[in-house]
């Protein structure tokens, strides 16, 4: 137990040393309580030498900053901050190593500003610190070549041969037409990012593909794109999978227009994850702290209690401290142990091998026999999948034992014929199994809360960390697959679907 109690403020901040982004934890009266390797590493400044210091000892050139004012207001008002790169005059010195030996340079920020509340008190603040300086790299290259091809493009009809070199040649797509949106001209890599030939392109109106340039394809309005300097917006196309793209317009001519497009669809994947992280990091910091410090409390209080009880001879008093310091601490080792287990979800390497399911379910049948009302339990097991299950072992246990144990500690001691059934097929090149039972549920109200990090829903049955589900969402997802909860009149009934061409690829 005191290795457990040891291990814990390592443990407990080790998902934050692996977000490629910068975070920075102050107390409530401004000093540094926090920071992770992406700060030292990108500031030169080890965590340890700064500890406690006011923000603005370290970083001085920040003072009346808009950062200054941001973490002012986190702290005084409870008001949180997003900070665009694009308004800060002052940012960390955050640097990266260039592309040449020498100098570095200055990372560009994007920063949010979020005030630490605990019931209603401010206990400070954490900030968030995202390296943007691809995205803003990106942004200016688009303005430059844009610029550069509308240049191009003035002077056609002089170096036609030269501009068909760079047109056709060029990596984004640009679609030529009129002032009625009939499109002349594409290249290759338009007609590769939307998914169609060339002369096929040719066959439609651009409004079509860029539904946002309609409202200019009116006599009124077409000439408002007349000497337009690259007009920009953002662009989702559905014609054959959805895309994002980045799009700009230039004109020719009085009558002639083109759009200059990028497939920026992965960036924004990307930034979506990112979101999904910074959100799931935020809640992540505040429980992991809430839950790691609430057993250490109570085993404190615990142990002064002990030691009166020791004085006066109270020895009845004495073991009942013992016996709750003890389910405090073992409930802190769930915990730290749950931590883990989320860093190794996210980083383990596994190649993938065949799996004997039913020996996998048999071995898990005997890990979980010792918990209660396991030998009063009706286990069906009807595995049907019609060729070998190839994938990653540890993985899929993972998620084996923890949808049979949460059907072994949620089963409904009211229930005459209590049951877990285990099954498995493939259907429509997929490879499903299903563990389905009939006892206490998901209450309705909880059930969009599933697959999220810290949720509990029978607490007074039987503890947990509330990550199980979560663990189990990001694995299947690490296999390609999903799972998922199918409704059902009473119980719960969870389904593993990993896509069966992969098994036949990794076979």
């Amino acid at each position: 137990m005191n290795k457990a109690a040891g291990m814990s403020p390592q443990d407990s901040v080790m998902i934050l040393d692996l977000v490629d982004s910068g975070v920075i934890m102050l107390d409530k009266q401004g000093h540094i309580s926090f920071w992770n390797q992406f700060i030292s590493q990108s500031s030169h400044i080890e965590f340890l030498s700064i500890k406690g210091k006011p923000l603005l000892d370290v970083f001085p050139q920040l003072v009346e900053s808009r950062i200054h004012k941001a973490v002012n207001k986190a702290i005084d008002l409870n008001f949180p901050s997003i900070l665009s790169y694009k308004l800060l005059k002052t940012q960390f010195p955050l640097y990266k190593k260039s592309l040449a030996t020498k100098p570095p340079y200055l990372i560009v920020q994007s920063i949010i500003v979020k005030p630490i509340i605990e019931g209603t008190e401010n206990n400070g603040c954490i900030i968030y610190i995202n390296d943007v300086s691809a995205a803003a790299t990106r942004e200016q290259d688009l303005t430059r070549q844009s610029d550069l091809l509308k240049k191009a493009l003035n002077d056609y009809q002089k170096a036609q041969h030269q501009f068909e070199q760079l047109f056709r040649s060029a990596r984004a797509g640009i679609i030529v037409f009129d002032e009625l949106g009939h499109i002349s001209n594409a290249n290759s890599s338009a007609a590769t990012i939307v998914g169609l030939d060339v002369n096929d392109i040719g066959s439609k109106k651009i409004d079509e593909f860029f539904p946002s340039i309609s409202q200019y394809l009116t006599s009124d309005n077409i000439y408002s794109l007349h000497g337009k300097h690259n007009y920009s917006f953002d662009e989702t196309l559905n014609i054959v999978s959805p895309k994002y793209l980045t799009v700009s317009i230039n004109s020719i001519s009085d009558k002639e227009f083109f759009v200059y497009f990028n497939d920026v669809t992965s960036k924004k994947i990307v930034e979506q994850r990112l979101l999904t992280a910074n959100a799931e990091l935020e809640e992540f910091a505040y429980r992991t702290s809430h839950d790691l410090r609430s057993p250490i409390i109570s085993s404190i209080g615990l142990l002064r209690v002990a030691r009166e009880s020791l004085e006066r001879k109270d020895y009845q008093k004495l073991e009942m401290c013992f016996d709750h310091s003890e389910k405090s601490l073992k409930k802190l080792e769930l915990l730290i142990r749950d931590i883990l287990s989320l860093t190794e979800t996210k980083n383990y390497q596994e190649s993938p091998q065949e799996i004997n399911l039913k020996e996998m379910i048999g071995d898990t049948f005997d890990s979980i026999n010792q918990l209660a009302g396991f030998d009063t339990i009706d286990c069906r097991i009807s595995l049907q999948h019609s060729q070998p299950l190839i994938s990653q072992k540890k993985r899929v246990n993972m998620i084996l034992e923890n949808l049979i144990s949460n059907a072994v500690k949620y089963h409904d001691p009211q229930s005459s014929q209590p049951y877990i059934a285990i099954e498995s097929r493939v259907d429509n090149n997929n490879f499903i199994l299903s563990v389905s039972d009939n006892g206490l549920g998901i209450p309705a109200n909880q059930k969009d809360k599933l697959f999220k990090m810290f949720n509990r829903f029978h607490p007074k049955v039987a503890f947990g960390s509330g990550l199980g589900l979560y663990l189990m969402k990001k694995s299947a997802e690490v296999l390609g697959g999903d799972i998922h909860y199918v409704e059902q009149p009473k119980g719960t009934q969870f389904q593993l679907v990993i896509p069966q061409s992969q098994q036949q690829r990794l076979h």
